[in-house]
């Protein structure tokens, strides 16, 4: 009888990790989801012109760059994602071990 026990406290354990990594998951992909709907590829030209107009003459390479070359939007959305996935995984792994 003792070794059903210990089969049912494994898969118990098993079951609750399960639903622990999918709760994980989904925290992550909301919060990621939130941090992409709040960074726009417009933030990060405004914030490239500010840092650059000082060493550019003309920053219309920098407007062309964000406007008009699909694999720089690309690159540049493909950041954004990455980037909100990574704080968004960070922040809650904090929260997590703050409990």
């Amino acid at each position: 009888m003792n070794s059903y026990i210990n089969y049912d406290r494994a898969e118990d354990a098993a079951w609750d990790r399960y639903y622990s990594r999918i709760d994980y998951d989904d925290s992550v992909s909301k919060l990621a989801q939130e941090l992409e709907n709040i960074l726009k590829p417009c933030h990060f030209e405004s914030m490239v012109k500010e840092k650059l107009k000082s060493h550019l003459e003309n920053i219309k390479a920098i407007s062309e760059s964000f406007n008009d070359d699909c694999d720089f939007q690309e690159k540049l959305s493909e950041f954004i994602v990455y980037m909100s996935e990574a704080i968004a995984r960070r922040h809650v792994n904090i929260n997590i071990e703050g409990k």
